[in-house]
């Protein structure tokens, strides 16, 4: 593996590790739309979760360092991750929905 390949392959992992940091404080703390710990935002944090952990196993097998049971992890949390993502997304516009309505 180049060491661009790696270089690259860094950057994104801490792009990962940003989206769980900034969605796990949007959970906690709220939004201008939500409130702390609705529905949506827990499940955005538990998808975003698993997406790191499907990425960064992704990252681990292509620098060489084996995982066990590599590709059953990375389809497994990216998928089920992928589910979550959706179902929160799902979640939080039914919040601004009703938000409005009332």
């Amino acid at each position: 593996v180049s060491v661009f390949a790696v270089l690259v392959m860094t950057v994104y992992s801490f792009i990962l590790t940003a989206t769980v940091i900034f969605s796990a404080s949007q959970c906690m703390y709220g939004s201008t739309v939500h409130a702390p710990y609705t529905d949506g935002l827990m499940w955005r944090v538990l998808g975003f979760v698993l997406f790191y952990i499907s990425d960064n196993v992704l990252i681990m097998e292509h620098t060489g360092f084996r995982v066990p049971m590599a590709e059953h992890v990375i389809l497994f949390t990216y998928f089920a991750s992928q589910y979550i993502l959706v179902r929160a997304a799902v979640s939080c516009e039914k919040h601004k929905l009703k938000a409005k309505s009332s």
